[in-house]
C-alpha cells in the first residue's frame, strides 16, 4: 500500500498499547495463519528423454490440496495445527495417526470457514490459553492476544465475540500487509519453512519411487510416472506434514524471527518478560 509507513506505525502501536495496557505475558501473544500445502507438491527436477523439445514438470498442474492453520507465540513456540481436508465428513480424512492434540476438520473446498475458526478457537486455541494462564499462576481472565489477518472467517461476529468471552485480545494485520507485519507469514518465516520441507519430504518419497522402479540392470522406463492416486498420496502426505511441523516446531530461533522481522518484538521487549 501507498500508506505502507503509517499502516506500520498504527498498528504496531495498537499492538503495543494492548501489551501494555493488558499486561499480557509473552506467551500468551499470539499469530494465527492458514497456508496451503498442496498434496504433491511441485519440484525444480524432472525426468525426459535427452533432447526433449518439452519437458513437463510434475505436480505443477496439479491443485489438490489441504490448508493448514498454524498459531505461535512469541516466545517461539508453535501451537497445535489445523489440518482441513476436502470434504463434507471426516471420511477424506486420511488414514494417519496424527499427534494428540492437532486438530483435523474438513471443507467442502479445503478452505478454512467460519465453522473450521470456531473449531480451532474452542479445541486448539483458547485451550492452550486457559493452561498457560494455569501454568503461569495468572487469573482465568488474564487477557491474551490475537494477531490475525483480515480474512472474512476471522472477522465474523461469533469468532469475535468467543474471543472476547474467552478474554482473548483480537488485532487485526492491516489488509496487503501480511508479507511485513505478520510473524508466521513473514518473508522466510514459518510457513515458508514448513512447504520447504513439505518439497524435501516429498522430493524423497518420489526419488524411492524411482529406485523401487529401477530393474536388475538399473534401468527405468522413460513413460513411468510417480504414483498420484490421492488414496494412496493422503496418508503419505499426512506422514510429510507431521514431520515437516515436528522439524520447524524446534526451530525457535526461525519462529520468534518472524515477530522480529515485523517490528514486534521492538515494540514489547520492555513490556514482557
Amino acid at each position: 500500500p501507498e500508506d505502507r509507513d503509517k499502516l506500520t506505525r498504527d498498528y504496531l502501536a495498537i499492538v503495543k498499547s494492548a501489551v501494555k495496557d493488558n499486561k499480557i505475558p509473552a506467551q500468551l501473544i499470539m499469530n494465527i495463519d492458514q497456508t496451503v500445502c498442496h498434496i504433491t507438491p511441485a519440484n525444480n527436477y524432472t525426468m525426459a528423454p535427452r533432447g526433449s523439445a518439452q519437458v513437463p514438470q510434475f505436480g505443477k498442474d496439479d491443485k489438490r490440496a489441504i490448508t493448514a492453520l498454524l498459531g505461535c507465540t512469541t516466545t517461539g513456540r508453535l501451537l497445535k495445527p489445523q489440518l482441513i481436508y476436502e470434504g463434507r465428513t471426516a471420511r477424506c480424512h486420511p488414514q494417519y495417526d496424527f499427534p494428540l492434540g492437532w486438530h483435523i476438520s474438513q471443507s467442502p473446498n479445503h478452505w478454512s470457514n467460519a465453522d473450521t475458526m470456531m473449531e480451532y478457537l474452542e479445541q486448539v486455541l483458547i485451550p492452550y490459553v486457559q493452561r498457560t494462564r494455569v501454568r503461569l499462576g495468572l487469573p482465568e481472565d488474564q487477557q491474551a492476544m490475537l494477531i490475525l489477518d483480515v480474512f472474512a472467517a476471522h472477522r465474523e461476529a461469533k469468532f469475535k465475540e468467543a474471543c472476547t468471552d474467552a478474554h482473548i485480545t483480537t488485532v487485526y494485520v492491516p489488509a496487503s500487509c501480511t508479507t511485513f507485519l505478520q510473524p508466521l507469514d513473514a518473508d522466510g518465516g514459518v510457513n515458508h519453512a514448513l512447504k520447504n520441507h513439505l518439497a524435501e519430504q516429498a522430493n524423497n518419497f518420489r526419488r524411492q519411487q524411482r529406485r523401487d522402479a529401477l530393474d536388475s540392470h538399473g534401468n527405468i522406463r522413460l513413460d513411468w510416472k510417480p504414483e498420484t492416486k490421492i488414496s494412496m498420496l493422503k496418508p503419505v502426505h499426512a506422514e510429510w506434514i507431521h514431520k515437516s511441523f515436528e522439524k520447524v516446531k524446534k526451530d525457535k530461533d526461525l519462529i520468534r524471527k518472524g515477530w522480529e522481522k515485523c517490528g514486534i518484538m521492538d515494540v514489547i521487549k520492555d513490556l514482557v518478560q
